[in-house]
């Protein structure tokens, strides 16, 4: 059995591919890394043998598109640790989806606050060499090290790095993963120059939810999970 984190319910919608018998266990930690971890240490508590941190991500390098896949070998903390994923099992899935996938490997960097400027985007790609950046991996990959269960880091690329995310939008998901729509018009009302962002924004996240629809569909519920899997 696995156990799935994503921070929005968007990104858990995307696998309701699979017949409820079958789906996956998921929790959505509305975008932050506290609510993640204890997501993390629920899934674990009820019987989860694998944890897979699984939704959209912002892009630091700038060659990765909207809808790129990135499936991390390496979560980095906010501290500056290394988590490595399980070798194993994401080489089992990199198999499966050889194919039909823009699939990225590499490090993923864990954030505590929204990372919204390509400045501030080309600053962390620097100082840590990572792919891609998210607000829950880090916090589901450090559950995860500690109680000896083994995870996974699925994310697709939503803002690219060179793309500006509006500032105001940092508080706009709730603590079940949906856009606070209030929050939405009062910022657009106070930053009404933003709607060209936002809309971009909103197309480049559909084919970065689209993308893990796709890979969900192909990887099957499992995600290449063999709990027993020797080199572990």
């Amino acid at each position: 059995m696995i156990g799935i984190v994503t921070g929005l319910a968007a990104e858990r919608d995307c696998l309701a591919c699979f017949p409820p018998a079958d789906r996956p266990a998921v929790r959505v930690a509305g975008a932050r890394a506290d609510r993640a971890a204890a997501a993390a240490r629920e899934l674990i508590r009820t019987g989860a043998q694998g944890l897979i941190s699984f939704g959209i991500a912002g892009g630091l390098a700038p060659d990765l598109g909207a809808g790129t896949i990135v499936l991390a070998d390496r979560v980095i903390d906010a501290r500056g640790r290394t988590l490595r994923a399980d070798q194993a099992w994401r080489e089992r899935l990199t198999a499966r989806l050889a194919r039909g996938h823009r699939l990225v490997a590499g490090p993923i960097v864990g954030s505590d606050h929204a990372i919204a400027s390509p400045d501030e985007k080309a600053a962390l790609a620097r100082s840590t060499g990572a792919l891609a950046v998210d607000m829950e991996s880090h916090a589901v990959a450090e559950t995860a090290a500690r109680l000896g269960v083994p995870f996974l880091v699925i994310r697709a690329i939503a803002d690219a790095a060179l793309r500006t995310v509006p500032a105001w939008l940092a508080g706009v998901i709730d603590a079940e993963g949906r856009p606070r729509f209030s929050v939405v018009a009062a910022g657009l009302l106070a930053h009404p120059s933003d709607l060209v962002a936002l809309i971009a924004l909103g197309r480049a996240s559909n084919r970065a939810l689209a993308a893990l629809r796709r890979l969900a569909l192909d990887a099957g519920p499992s995600f290449g999970f063999a709990p027993d899997s020797p080199g572990r």
